[in-house]
């Protein structure tokens, strides 16, 4: 879902491994629906989604690593940060100082 090839992108597959096991940022919930499809609610956005809420950071992370998109200085991707904690944000610090530019 991180549009990973196994082969090409076997360096990067940390960044799959870590996005599988992120922890849910507060202010949001993991929850199942009545048919046991799982679900995310933010608490106060009252906002509900399919999708972990870091997926998107860890998509940016792997177009960083690969050069598809390079926004380390980014301010969206700093608030992201923000809500994913220091270990994800040391692990993003080292790939964008291994980034040209």
């Amino acid at each position: 879902y991180l549009g990973m090839d196994p082969e090409v992108d076997a360096h990067l597959l940390w960044i799959a491994r870590d996005a599988l096991h992120a922890p849910v940022p507060k202010p949001w919930i993991e929850g199942l629906d009545m048919r046991g499809r799982l679900y995310y609610y933010n608490s106060v956005t009252e906002e509900t989604f399919r999708e972990h809420p870091m997926d998107e950071y860890y998509r940016l992370l792997y177009l960083e690593a690969t050069g598809g998109h390079h926004s380390c200085a980014s301010d969206d991707m700093s608030a992201t940060l923000s809500v994913a904690g220091s270990g994800v944000a040391s692990r993003r610090s080292s790939v964008c100082s291994e980034l040209p530019g």
